[in-house]
Parts: structure tokens; C-alpha cells; sequence
């Protein structure tokens, strides 16, 4: 058994689904989108694609919205899968790199040598407060 909760507007939407649709099937569908980057004749070409899988199909045996209960999954394991699933279908933004650097060592260096002066000049200026 799964546990769902969806914010009001999910759940308002659920409601309207599950009254429209009662006894009917519904399925959950994993929808993957992603950005391809080719190299064609030279030119750096991005590909978008998009994979669309079912990872649960039931019936609905009910009306309900924002707070509901997947039953029948066949194993524990399943359950968690599909819990899994479920929360990773949540960031609804696709996400897209738009640039990667590599960067060297010496510039980490640089960032720590900054890091301890900048502790060590708040420390001073936190003693000579406190002495006045």
C-alpha cells in the first residue's frame, strides 16, 4: 500500500478525476524529459526527447482528492518502487545544463586561503568589540 497527500490544487483536480472517471482505469505515467547534445557537421545540436512510462495502472474504486491509498501492489518491494517513483515525478521543471567548467585545483586553494583570512579577520574584529 502506498500513501499519497497532493496540495490543494492537486487534490482539487483528483476529485474532479476520480468522480468523472469512478470505475474506470486509471494509470500513472512517468513522463522523462530530456536534452540531447550532438554533434552534427561541426555544430553543437540539442536534441529534446521525451519517455512516457506507466508504473502503476488501477481502478478507481472511489471518489477522493487530496489524501488516498494505492492497494493491491503485490510485494513490499514494489510498494517502494513505486513510492519512488512517485516522489521523483514531483520536480515538474525540466532541467536543462546550460554550461559545464572544469575547474583546477588552484582555484579551491584560493577559495580556502580566502575562507581561513575571513575567519581569522571576524575573530579579531569580534576581540576588539568585545575589549571595548
Amino acid at each position: 500500500m502506498v500513501n499519497i497527500t497532493l496540495d490543494s490544487i492537486g487534490g482539487r483536480a483528483m476529485l474532479d478525476t476520480t468522480k468523472k472517471y469512478l470505475h474506470h482505469r486509471m494509470a500513472v505515467v512517468f513522463i522523462e524529459n530530456k536534452v540531447e547534445t550532438i554533434t552534427k557537421n561541426g555544430k553543437t545540436i540539442k536534441k529534446r526527447t521525451t519517455t512516457k512510462d506507466i508504473i502503476n495502472a488501477a481502478t478507481i474504486q472511489g471518489t477522493f482528492s487530496s489524501r488516498f491509498q494505492i492497494t493491491g501492489i503485490d510485494s513490499g518491494r514494489a510498494a517502494r518502487n513505486l513510492s519512488l517513483l512517485l516522489r521523483a515525478g514531483s520536480l515538474s521543471a525540466p532541467i536543462e545544463i546550460i554550461e559545464e567548467r572544469t575547474i583546477g585545483p588552484s582555484l579551491g586553494a584560493d577559495n580556502i586561503a580566502k575562507g581561513v583570512l575571513s575567519v581569522i579577520v571576524g575573530f579579531m574584529l569580534v576581540l576588539i568589540f568585545m575589549v571595548m
